[in-house]
């Protein structure tokens, strides 16, 4: 991964954790567009959904947040093995116990309460 894409991937988890759905799509997505290597692509392609995704759902736009949620964790699923400093599966894991609810239309999952972006430690 090129240095300006790690320093992309950083800047939008930080964003992302910090409930500021709309910026880290708009740092993901800038970053993605310059991308040639498809596995990054869409790794950067399932975050950026993933934000997009948690956008809709505290506005309450129920549509856009299901099918969002659901290509977030279909592309995510690319991430995990090449990328060992994002617990990658875990965010999945999270994401996939949020279906049910944003399949439902049922808002009762707090913005506070949706998942995070964690780092994992890698030994070198």
């Amino acid at each position: 991964m090129r240095n300006e894409q790690q320093e992309a991937l950083e800047k939008g988890i930080n964003l992302f954790n910090d409930q500021k759905y709309f910026e880290a799509h708009e740092e993901w997505e800038s970053e993605w567009r310059l991308m040639s290597d498809s596995e990054d692509r869409t790794f950067f392609q399932g975050l950026i959904f993933a934000a997009g995704s948690f956008l809709h759902y505290v506005r309450h736009e129920c549509v856009g947040a299901r099918e969002l949620l659901e290509r977030s964790i279909a592309y995510l699923r690319a991430g995990i093995e090449d990328h060992p400093d994002v617990n990658v599966g875990e965010f999945i894991r999270r994401l996939e116990l949020l279906q049910e609810r944003f399949s439902a239309c049922v808002f009762t999952v707090a913005p506070s309460d949706l998942p995070i972006i964690r780092r994992t430690l890698v030994h070198w």
